[in-house]
């Protein structure tokens, strides 16, 4: 009985070790297919990162000229003060509120007239109310 066994074992070896190998090759396919997905995954994120990058770099001139431009802004208004600063031809929409004479008062108008430029000179200062 015990030879017999064996016998069917031997049979069966090659066809059973041809299985093993054949479960071996695919088992490195997956694996293989799951580095490449892997791969092309990592490969995306790195192009979207590059992509993001060069926007920024290309956006990082516009931004320092806005910042020193409030930074201007807020000097030219701590210097000379509120009146003056609106009265200045490169008044800037900042979200304040103002009066109908000259912006020296609390008031409830919007803030596109600080952008017109005859309410922001200084020969047409309130003349439009």
């Amino acid at each position: 009985m015990v030879a017999l066994d064996a016998t069917v074992v031997l049979a069966n070896l090659p066809a059973a070790w041809g299985a093993a190998s054949h479960r071996v090759a695919q088992g490195r396919t997956v694996a293989e297919q799951a580095a490449q997905e892997q791969a092309a995954l990592e490969l995306a994120v790195a192009e979207q990162a590059a992509l993001e990058l060069a926007a920024a770099e290309q956006a990082a001139p516009e931004l320092a000229a806005a910042r020193q431009s409030g930074e201007r802004a807020v000097r030219l208004f701590r210097r000379k003060g509120a009146s003056s600063f609106f009265a200045s031809p490169a008044a800037p929409l900042i979200p304040m509120r103002g009066s109908f004479s000259g912006l020296r008062r609390p008031g409830p108008y919007s803030l596109w007239v600080l952008a017109h430029p005859r309410i922001c000179s200084r020969s047409h200062r309130g003349s439009r109310f």
